[in-house]
């Protein structure tokens, strides 16, 4: 299948369809300033003939219109507080995607698509899109790490909670894009990632440098103020490039959701 490109605003959304997706929140890390660290699965192979990964075929996204079921794991169910603010934050989504989220009582025994813990030390991650379907259903399908009461984490929660739906939803990150052109100081790098999380060099190429395929995925522009991407310290590009933690969806996050969902009636109120 021949690729297509969306033009939003000279801005860019990279997705493909069969990958899952975890974050880290390194403990040496303040928490005014955590870092959300993707490692990437199941990469799609140079030489793949199977056209998953392009917008008309790709099974990532839920049926538009869908009522998605979205369950607190008993076993870490986290504070009525911190489950309280990412339903807030979560809904957010809601307001340009065409789905519905059903919040189920914590321990419910009915089926959820979304299983959400709050497991410390196991890192924040999601599945992605309709790939939670292969997770044991006595499993979470997402999980938030460090998490709490204390309302100075506020940007924090608000952050991982939108970027972690946004997964669930069927989205990618943008430091993947084939377009996105970042001119990475590669031994910088390397250094910090092995110093701050023991990750050695072919780790870091493989979930930093690494770009998607241009035939395996559907893109635009990179779009350095989309929810699903990344802080770049300056320092770590070759021109002193960076990018400020994002803390809110762009407006091509708005746009692109809507158009993977569309029908939401009071989208363009918002857009």
């Amino acid at each position: 299948m021949n690729i297509s490109v969306m033009e939003m605003d000279n801005s860019t959304f990279v997705y493909v369809n069969k990958t899952e997706v975890y974050e880290h929140v390194p403990e040496n890390v303040n928490q005014a300033v955590r870092l959300r660290l993707c490692v990437d699965k199941d990469w799609p192979a140079e030489d793949s003939k199977n056209p998953l990964y392009s917008l008309g075929e790709s099974k990532n996204f839920w049926r538009t219109g869908q009522t998605l079921r979205i369950k607190f794991m008993a076993a870490y169910a986290g504070s009525a507080y911190v489950q309280e603010k990412v339903r807030h934050y979560a809904n957010e989504w809601l307001e340009y995607a065409n789905l519905k989220f059903d919040w189920l009582p914590v321990g419910s025994k009915k089926k959820a698509h979304i299983r959400i813990a709050f497991k410390e030390g196991d890192g924040n991650w999601s599945d992605l899109g309709k790939n939670s379907r292969k997770t044991a259903a006595n499993e979470p399908t997402m999980n938030f790490d460090g998490f709490t009461d204390d309302p100075s984490d506020e940007a924090y929660l608000k952050s991982a909670t939108l970027h972690e739906f946004g997964h669930a939803l069927g989205l990618l990150h943008e430091h993947h894009n084939p377009e996105g052109g970042i001119q990475w100081n590669k031994p910088v790098v390397f250094a910090y990632y092995l110093d701050m999380f023991g990750w050695d060099a072919a780790k870091t190429e493989y979930n930093l440098f690494k770009k998607y395929a241009k035939n395996k995925t559907q893109y635009t522009a990179y779009d350095p103020k989309s929810i699903m991407g990344y802080p770049i310290p300056e320092e770590h590009t070759l021109n002193g490039y960076s990018v400020a933690d994002p803390t809110e969806l762009s407006t091509t996050d708005k746009k692109f959701i809507a158009s993977v969902y569309p029908g939401r009636l009071t989208v363009q109120k918002y857009l």
